[in-house]
């Protein structure tokens, strides 16, 4: 799903943000939680059939969680960098 576009989906107590496919993440990306709460892409390594990526987060509270998702999966991200609009 490389170089797919942005899509806009709604986050619950949030509203509508933009959304990529997990194989695009980037370390330093920021999602977007239910109810605003932010966390911090820290790791990021797709698995070696390409399906998965695995991720570290780091949440606003400093705590780091180690997760697993399709590589097609949107998530809803706020860019650091803002070379792009979303």
């Amino acid at each position: 799903m490389k170089n797919s576009k942005p899509q806009l989906i709604h986050v619950t107590s949030y509203g509508k943000v933009w959304a990529i496919p997990a194989d695009e993440l980037k370390v330093g990306d920021v999602m977007i939680c239910t109810g605003g709460e932010t966390q911090r892409f820290t790791k990021l390594q797709p698995s070696k059939s390409g399906k998965t990526v695995n991720y570290e987060v780091e949440c606003n509270n400093g705590k780091r969680y180690l997760g697993r998702t399709t590589s097609s999966r949107l998530i809803a991200i706020k860019r650091v960098n803002k070379s792009k609009r979303y």
